[in-house]
C-alpha cells in the first residue's frame, strides 16, 4: 500500500516532534538537581508499613538507652533509609518512589537506546535542527475537487516558507541570537559554560519553531497571515534593537543607566518598534498578491544575517567559552574574621571609596569622623591607576607596572611574580604572620589563584564537584536576553547585573557547598558575616594580615547609612559612603570586646576614586583614601596629614607596620609616609587605544573595551594635572596587549 505524501509530511512532523519532547524531558546532558527521595525505600506496602513500625521502635529504643545513660545532648535519629512517617504517609511515599524510580529507568532505557543506534547528544541535536526543514518539504496536491484545493490553499510551499521564516526569524532571535551574543561578548562574567545551556536552548528552539508553525498551518490564511505579519515584524524588532538601538546603554558594569536622561531616544526607540510591527500588517491589507514574497524574503535575509552573526562568534569565542576550568585552588571564607589574640593587621579595600567621597560622607553625617579618631588621614593621597583593574592588584602587589605583557593575564601574572610581592609576603611570613585574602570578586581583577595561592593560608587546594541550577540557568538566560531586545523604555524592569549568574554553578568543596564557604563582597553581606555568633574570633593561633575588599561605593548606590539595602539607589554617594564606616565601627567595636583593639593595626584604602568628583575632567578616579591606625594608638580626634602619598605606598606601609624597624624596603618603589619626600613626582595610569598597534585579545576586550594600551602621566601639583596625550602630564603609552592567543 502507497502511503500518500502528505500522509508522510504530517507523519515525519509528528514523529521529530514527538522525538524532541522525548529529549527534551530525557535528554542526559539535562542533569537537575537529583531528586530521589533517598530517605524512603521501594517496598510493598505491606513492608512500608512494615519497615516504618520497625524504625519508630528503634527509634524509641534509641531514646530510652540514651535517658538511661544521661546523655541529653545527643540528638537520636532513626536509621537514615526508613524515615518515621505514619502508616499511611509511608504507603504514600513509597509509591511517590516507585513512580520516580520507574520515569528514571524509562529515561535511563530511552539513552541506552540512542547510544545502541549511534546517536549521541550532538546528532540528536543536529536531526532536531533539520525538523523544521519538513514543513516546506514539496507537496503535490491533484486539485480534483473543493477539499483538495482547500489543503492546498492551507498547505501551498509559499505559505509554509513565510510561516517558517516568520516563526524562525522571532524563535531564533528571543532563543539564540540574543542571548548567544551576550554570553560570547561578557563570557568571562559568567560561571557556566556555553555547554550548560546549548542543548537545552537549541531544543526549546525547535520545539517552539515547529509548534508554532504546525499552529498557524491550520489557522485559516485570512487570520494567520495577521499573525504571521506581526510575528514577523516581532522578529525584525528584534533584530534591529539588538544590533542598532542599544548603544545607549553602555558598557554592562553593573551601573545602571540614567533611564530619564534618555527619553526622547526612548520615544523614538519606541516608534520604530511601532513601524517596524505595523509595516506588514499594512502591506498584508494593501498589496496582499506580494505580501508571500516580501514576508519571506525579508524574514529569509534577516535570519541569514543572525547565522552568519552567530557562526562567526562561535568561531571567534575564546577556548574558556568551551571548556570549563579545572580550578585547582579555590579561596576560603570559612575563617574570615578569625584574628589572634597577639598581633594583627587589618587592610580594608572599600571599592571607590575616593578621599572626596570621604570628606562628604564626614560632612553628611559628622558622627563618621569619630570612628577614626584614632587614625591618620593622608588626605592628598592618589590611586595609581583609575580601575580596580589593574589597580587591586597593583595594591596587592606594589608593582607600578611590569614589563609589558603579552595581555592582561600575563599582565597579571607578573604583578603577582614581581620582586616587590615575593619580598613583601615572604618578609610578613618570615615574621611570624599567618597572610589572608578575603576577595570575592572575579578572578580577572586580580587574576587565578595559581599566581599566588603559595602567599595566603586561606587559599586551598580543592577537590570540587560541580551541579548546575538549570532553573536559574534558563531565568538568567531570560532576563538577560529581555534586557537586550525590549524597548528601551521596558529595559529598566530587565535590569541586572552580572553577579546574579553567580548562583547558576554550585560547586561543592571538599563535601562542603560553595555558599557555605563563599566570601561576601557587599558591605551587608560582610556585616552579616561579621557579626554572627561565629563572626569575629580570636582563635587564630599566630598573628595575622588580612586583606578585606568590598564592592564599597561602587554604583549603583543600594546601601543606606546603616548598611540596608534599598529598592531605588541613592542620586548620591554618601549614604554608600557611610555605610563603609558602619562597617567599620563594628569592626572596631568587636575588636574592643575582644580586648585585641590595642593589638591590632588597621589600613582602611580604595582602590580608586568616584568619576562624579574631584580633581579635573573627570579625574576623580585618581582619588584615593589612605587611612592606618597603628598599634596602641587611641588619640582625642582624627589626624590628617597631606604627604603625598600613593597606592603605591601601601604595601610598605603594612611591611612597616608589621615589622617595624626590620623591614627591608629595598625590592619596592613605594615608601612609607613618613619618609615620602616633599618634591615626589607621583604616577598614574588608565588605558588608551593605539591604531598602531594590535588588538586585544578578546576577553580583555569583552570587559574594558578595545583598550589597547596604558597610558602614562607623572604629576606633582595635583592642581595642573590633567588627561590627555596633549597635556603637560603624560609621558608615554605602554603596549598591553600584543596577540590575541592568550598561551603566547
Amino acid at each position: 500500500m502507497k502511503l500518500h505524501r502528505n500522509t508522510a509530511f504530517i507523519v515525519l512532523v509528528l514523529l521529530f516532534f514527538t522525538i524532541s519532547v522525548f529529549c527534551a524531558i530525557y535528554g542526559e546532558d539535562y542533569s537537575r538537581y537529583d531528586g530521589t527521595p533517598a530517605a524512603i525505600p521501594v517496598l510493598s506496602p505491606e513492608e512500608a508499613v512494615k519497615a516504618n513500625e520497625e524504625a519508630i521502635g528503634f527509634y524509641k529504643q534509641r531514646q530510652i538507652e540514651a535517658n538511661a545513660l544521661a546523655v541529653t545532648t545527643i540528638e537520636v535519629a532513626p536509621p537514615i533509609a526508613v524515615p518515621v512517617l505514619s502508616p499511611e504517609e509511608a504507603v504514600r511515599a513509597n509509591e511517590e518512589a516507585i513512580r520516580f524510580q520507574r520515569n528514571k529507568a524509562i529515561a535511563k532505557a530511552f539513552q541506552s537506546f540512542i547510544h545502541k543506534i549511534g546517536l549521541n547528544n550532538n546528532r540528536i541535536h543536529f536531526i532536531l535542527s533539520l525538523l523544521p526543514l519538513l514543513l516546506i518539504l514539496p507537496l503535490r496536491f491533484k486539485k480534483k475537487d473543493k477539499r483538495n484545493s482547500k489543503v492546498s490553499k492551507y498547505f501551498s510551499l509559499s505559505r509554509r516558507m513565510r510561516v517558517l521564516f516568520s516563526v524562525s526569524l522571532l524563535a531564533f532571535g528571543v532563543l539564540v541570537f540574543v542571548p548567544w551574543s551576550v554570553y560570547f561578548g561578557n563570557s568571562p562574567q559568567f560561571t557556566f559554560i556555553f555547554q550548560d545551556f546549548v542543548n537545552w536552548n537549541l531544543r526549546v528552539l525547535t520545539l517552539s519553531i515547529v509548534g508554532a508553525s504546525i499552529i498557524l498551518l491550520l489557522i485559516p490564511p485570512i487570520v494567520s497571515d495577521y499573525l504571521i505579519s506581526i510575528i514577523a515584524g516581532l522578529g525584525l524588532c528584534v533584530y534591529v534593537q539588538a544590533m542598532f538601538m542599544n548603544q545607549h546603554l553602555g558598557t554592562m558594569d553593573g551601573i545602571e543607566p540614567f533611564w530619564s536622561e534618555h527619553r526622547v531616544f526612548g520615544t523614538i526607540n519606541l516608534i520604530i518598534w511601532i513601524a517596524i510591527i505595523l509595516s506588514p500588517i499594512v502591506l498584508r491589507k494593501i498589496v496582499p498578491s506580494v505580501f508571500s514574497q516580501v514576508i519571506s524574503m525579508a524574514t529569509g535575509i534577516v535570519l541569514f544575517l543572525e547565522l552568519l552573526a552567530i557562526v562567526s562568534m562561535v568561531f571567534s569565542a575564546n577556548q574558556d567559552v568551551w571548556l570549563r576550568t579545572a580550578d585547582t585552588y579555590y579561596t576560603d571564607g570559612s575563617e574570615q574574621f578569625q584574628l589572634s589574640k597577639e598581633k594583627n593587621v587589618v587592610v580594608f579595600v572599600f571599592d571607590t571609596l575616593g578621599s572626596e567621597y570621604v570628606e562628604r560622607c564626614f560632612e553628611t553625617y559628622p558622627e563618621a569622623k569619630e570612628i577614626v579618631k584614632d587614625f591618620i588621614w593622608y588626605k592628598e593621597a592618589r590611586a595609581n591607576y583609575a580601575k580596580t583593574f589593574p589597580g587591586l592588584s597593583h595594591e596587592l602587589t606594589g608593582t607600578m607596572l611590569p614589563a609589558p605583557a603579552n595581555n592582561y593575564y600575563e599582565l597579571l601574572e607578573k604583578m603577582w611574580h614581581s620582586s616587590a610581592a615575593k619580598s613583601f609576603y615572604k618578609q610578613i611570613s618570615d615574621a611570624g604572620y599567618d597572610t589572608r585574602l578575603y576577595c570575592g570578586t572575579s578572578k580577572f581583577l586580580i587574576g587565578p589563584e595559581d599566581n599566588f595561592h603559595n602567599y595566603f593560608s586561606n587559599i586551598k587546594p580543592k577537590m570540587i564537584t560541580r551541579k548546575i541550577d538549570y532553573e536559574c540557568l534558563h531565568y538568567c538566560l531570560k532576563i538577560m536576553s529581555l534586557y537586550s531586545f525590549t524597548p528601551f523604555f521596558l529595559k529598566k524592569y530587565f535590569f541586572y547585573a552580572f553577579n546574579f549568574s553567580n548562583n547558576v554553578v554550585q560547586e561543592v568543596v571538599d563535601d562542603i557547598p560553595s555558599d557555605k564557604k563563599r566570601i561576601p563582597v557587599d558591605n551587608p553581606g560582610i556585616l552579616k558575616k561579621m557579626t554572627t555568633s561565629s563572626g569575629l574570633t580570636t582563635s587564630a593561633d599566630k598573628p595575622t594580615l588580612s586583606f578585606y575588599y568590598s564592592y564599597g561605593v561602587h554604583r549603583p548606590w543600594y546601601i543606606d547609612e546603616k548598611c540596608n539595602r534599598v529598592d531605588t539607589p541613592f542620586d548620591n554617594p554618601c549614604p554608600t559612603s557611610r555605610s563603609c564606616f558602619y562597617v567599620l565601627s563594628e569592626f572596631i567595636r568587636l575588636l574592643k570586646e575582644a580586648n585585641i583593639y590595642d593589638n591590632t593595626a588597621l589600613l582602611v584604602c580604595s582602590d580608586h576614586g568616584g568619576n562624579d568628583v574631584g580633581l579635573n575632567a573627570g579625574n576623580g578616579k585618581y582619588d584615593l583614601t589612605f587611612m592606618i591606625k597603628p598599634f596602641h594608638e587611641n588619640k582625642a580626634e582624627l589626624s590628617i596629614d597631606e604627604a603625598k602619598v600613593q597606592s603605591i605606598d601601601i604595601l610598605p606601609t603594612l611591611l612597616y607596620m608589621a615589622c617595624g624597624e626590620k623591614a627591608d624596603f629595598k625590592d619596592f618603589e613605594g615608601f612609607i609616609p613618613n619618609s615620602i619626600p616633599n618634591e615626589r613626582v607621583r604616577y598614574v595610569y588608565c588605558f588608551g587605544r593605539d591604531s598602531n598597534l594590535p588588538p586585544v585579545d578578546t576577553d580583555f576586550s569583552n570587559l574594558y573595551g578595545t583598550y589597547n594600551a596604558i597610558e602614562e602621566y607623572i604629576f606633582s601639583d595635583i592642581d595642573s594635572f590633567k588627561l590627555g596625550n596633549n597635556s603637560k602630564s603624560f609621558v608615554r603609552l605602554i603596549p598591553l596587549v600584543m596577540t590575541t592567543e592568550k598561551n603566547k
